[in-house]
């Protein structure tokens, strides 16, 4: 945290919407990289009323920025905000499974200079690189211009039972079968997930189940990403098909007011 006078945004009760692809796949059977269209049920009307925004914040879409505070100093500014639903009311839940999230970030000056940040996945403070003389007071607007959108897929694949084999998935990360090992009444096959260098891609192993229920999922092993399959009996097929559901992250291109003379 830089050395600085520190603004604190006080706020009405406001709004990210939470939970992206659990309740959405409960039952889909996809293909290939389909992207599922599910309906959407109503949610009950919030019990407190929502307040305009002034002081820090912002709605785009389902999603309210709410800025918690600002601190400029020592050549670094940086800016604390909170993620909620759009009909979110004091007490209720929090979470970063949100459907639109903020991701590029523009600070500007009274006298026009404007600094650049960028926020990944799960982070709640943006932060910039500024003159050691910059303060506070010469900060004049706090911009969202960049947002990714949560786009739910739902894919399959087929491997052979075989060590080595491997599938890409459309945000470039890989399901690879790490170990085989055949037993006298069982065969147990372990499985981890590489990811690519990407914050934003998001495919995890929990994110799977096999399609034939005969396998039966087992603990993970060597970290949360790999996790193991055994079949019961001497009759293991020759290949296992796995389903998956995840949100892919869209860009978005959009600018928005969160900190500034309208906020």
């Amino acid at each position: 945290m830089p050395a600085g006078r520190k603004i604190a945004i006080a706020l009405a009760s406001g709004a990210v919407v939470g939970g992206l692809v659990g309740a959405a796949f409960v039952g889909a059977e996809p293909r290939n990289g389909e992207i599922l269209e599910t309906p959407t049920t109503a949610s009950p009307a919030p019990t407190t009323t929502q307040a305009p925004w002034f002081d820090g914040g912002a709605q785009f879409r389902s999603t309210i920025v709410r800025v918690e505070a600002l601190v400029v100093g020592d050549g670094e500014a940086e800016l604390e905000f909170e993620l909620l639903p759009l009909h979110w009311t004091d007490g209720g839940e929090r979470g970063d499974e949100l459907p639109v999230l903020p991701e590029h970030w523009e600070l500007r000056t009274a006298s026009g200079q404007v600094y650049e940040a960028t926020t990944p996945l799960g982070t709640h403070v943006a932060r910039w690189e500024v003159p050691a003389d910059l303060d506070t007071d010469d900060v004049s607007a706090v911009h969202v211009v960049g947002w990714r959108l949560a786009v739910p897929v739902a894919s399959s694949v087929t491997l052979p039972v075989a060590r080595g084999a491997s599938a890409r998935f459309s945000d470039g990360a890989t399901l690879a079968i790490e170990t085989v090992l055949e037993q006298t009444n069982s065969t147990i096959v372990q499985l981890a997930t590489r990811r690519p260098d990407d914050p934003w891609s998001h495919t995890t192993l929990a994110a799977f189940r096999v399609t034939d229920p005969r396998w039966r999922i087992g603990s993970r092993f060597g970290s949360s990403s790999n996790v193991q399959l055994t079949w019961e009996g001497d009759d293991a097929p020759a290949e296992v098909e796995l389903m998956q559901a995840y949100p892919v992250w869209r860009p978005l291109d959009e600018q928005v007011l969160v900190l500034g003379p309208d906020r």
